[in-house]
């Protein structure tokens, strides 16, 4: 978890989920600044948890998706998803 250690070497505080279910029910209540994917793992999360986003508005809430490149099938999906 690189990634979350160098933002908490910053003061920022980091939550990791596993499953878009335990993220989406923690944007419900609690704010973020940023919510970070792994495209390394399974991109059907990522789209699920954009499509969430979208339906509710939370369009305060900023996405990124680091890591392997997708196929452009796959990229120009999460783009039209709304990957920031």
């Amino acid at each position: 978890n690189q990634i979350g250690q160098a933002f908490e070497q910053n003061g920022t505080s980091c939550t990791r989920f596993t499953n878009e279910l335990a993220m989406i029910r923690f944007l419900q209540r609690d704010s973020a600044a940023l919510v970070i994917f792994d495209a390394t793992q399974s991109q059907i999360s990522a789209i699920a948890t954009l499509k969430w986003r979208a339906c509710h508005f939370r369009t305060d809430v900023p996405v990124m998706m680091i890591g392997r490149s997708w196929d452009s099938a796959a990229m120009v999906d999460a783009l039209d998803a709304g990957v920031d």
